[in-house]
């Protein structure tokens, strides 16, 4: 049974508006409510397909990629970033077909973080810049993947309800997201939100915009602890599923984790700030999270500004993704791409990190 949540934050309960707590409630579909084992298996996948397709009342499922066949994420949806990316992070992202870092395999997407040497396309010879110093090859590798999008449509979305069912390697060194970025306009005047990032030991939730420099950003930040997740879900709570979830509207943003409301944004407060700078000029006065379309990124980063001390970090280490939703109200967007995979399984997938997977699996 369902029942509507406790609204928990770190500091203190917040008040969220009726509404909206009522949807979030109802919106809970695998990992939430669960069909009846004992039906016969069609039985469950029809329960199963209709309960997802009816978890928030007053939208509609547009996308869902549920993991369910055993293989290489979907190409006409995912692409990858390649070599060393951002925030001095530690991992270079590969994704080589043969070896993938993303894979799924037993009911979920798999991004796998390993010791591994690659050649660093980055590095030249006596430079300082900061991906060649991480010298001819590559110590780790990960995996990051963003859903193909343009600023018109594909696999990005305006307003709406995103939903990501994970399980998260909450250990020293891993940094794992769940995050969005606009379509249009240098970064962060398309805006950024993180519907989850790990590291610190904290869950973060954050949104960004920019503050009139080129590459810098005002951000609205909030976190719960290791420890009040402790007290919140119990010791243990890192081994089991958890469901993040956006509920984006014309007035308000709002990141949840299961029944915790981690962070509420007022969007009146996100617009860009104004500039004369060339690069971002148009962008001033923009506010990203009413004009510009949102994709969804997944990755699993290493180290770096935030992640902190690999020397205790198990690898292979692996982030588990059940499923990624998107919901939206019927006549508010009808640019994005429609993708509903057909078939919905539960996740079995069972191997630890620090252990490879069997050859025979």
């Amino acid at each position: 049974m369902i029942t509507k949540p406790r609204l928990f934050r770190l500091t203190a309960a917040i008040a969220a508006p009726a509404a909206l707590a009522a949807l979030i409630a109802l919106c809970s579909c695998k990992g939430g409510a669960t069909t009846d084992k004992s039906q016969p298996v069609d039985e469950r996948q029809a329960a199963a397909l209709q309960q997802r397709q009816d978890a928030c009342p007053g939208y509609e499922l547009v996308f869902a990629q549920e993991f369910s066949e055993d293989g290489l994420p979907q190409k006409d949806v995912w692409q990858f970033e390649d070599g060393y990316c951002r925030n001095h992070e530690d991992q270079y992202y590969r994704q080589d077909n043969a070896n993938p870092n993303a894979f799924v395999k037993d009911g979920v997407l798999v991004i796998e973080a390993r010791e591994e040497a690659v050649p660093n396309k980055h590095y030249r010879e006596g430079s300082d810049e900061w991906r060649s110093q991480k010298g001819e090859q590559s110590r780790w590798t990960s995996a990051s993947m963003q859903s193909k999008a343009t600023k018109d449509g594909g696999f990005s979305w305006h307003y709406g309800i995103y939903e990501v069912r994970a399980k998260i390697p909450a250990v020293d060194g891993a940094w794992p997201a769940i995050w969005s970025t606009g379509m249009e306009h240098q970064w962060p005047y398309g805006g950024e939100i993180d519907l989850m990032e790990w590291y610190d030991n904290k869950i973060l939730a954050n949104v960004c915009w920019g503050d009139g420099r080129p590459y810098s950003g005002k951000w609205n930040s909030k976190t719960v602890s290791r420890d009040s997740l402790d007290m919140k879900w119990g010791k243990g709570w890192e081994d089991k599923f958890h469901t993040w979830r956006m509920v984006w509207e014309p007035d308000t943003m709002e990141l949840w984790v299961d029944d915790i409301l981690v962070n509420q944004i007022d969007l009146d407060t996100t617009v860009n700030a104004q500039s004369d700078n060339p690069s971002i000029k148009d962008a001033g006065g923009v506010n990203p999270f009413r004009d510009v379309r949102q994709m969804v990124w997944l990755n699993l980063a290493l180290g770096g500004d935030n992640g902190g001390s690999l020397e205790n970090t198990p690898f292979p280490c692996r982030y588990l993704i059940d499923y990624v939703r998107v919901y939206q109200k019927p006549g508010v967007d009808g640019k994005a791409a429609v993708k509903i995979d057909p078939v919905i399984s539960e996740p079995t997938f069972n191997v630890p990190d620090g252990t490879a997977i069997p050859k025979q699996q």
